[in-house]
């Protein structure tokens, strides 16, 4: 079935890209790193939607969903009339960025990874 090819593809592609974020630890990976997992993830949950909508039976797999931060982590966000500026870990800057402009029409100028 093509979804489900597809599916094996995008699960195949965020697990390299995982592969590489690890390579470069928690504060030096690149924002295309970043958001290309995000991104993936995004088309790998729309995927399983459409998969079970035609009852084929998907196992989960660990590369499928983000791993929840632990709790107490801080996410600032700071909003003037010229920037909207994110400071939070660089494992939520690309789930944050995208939230702030799909819900709410707010495009981040600035991020600080901390």
């Amino acid at each position: 079935m093509h979804l489900a090819g597809l599916l094996g593809t995008y699960r195949k592609n965020v697990r390299q890209l995982l592969e590489q974020k690890r390579m470069y630890g928690d504060k030096d990976v690149p924002n295309i790193i970043t958001n290309s997992i995000a991104s993936g993830r995004e088309k790998i949950a729309e995927l399983k939607r459409d998969l079970y909508a035609l009852e084929v039976v998907i196992n989960d797999e660990p590369e499928d969903k983000a791993q929840k931060l632990p709790m107490g982590t801080k996410v600032t966000i700071e909003i003037d009339n010229e920037n909207t500026i994110l400071r939070m870990p660089n494992a939520m800057y690309a789930t944050i960025k995208m939230i702030m402009q799909q819900d709410y029409g707010i495009d981040v100028k600035k991020y600080v990874i901390e």
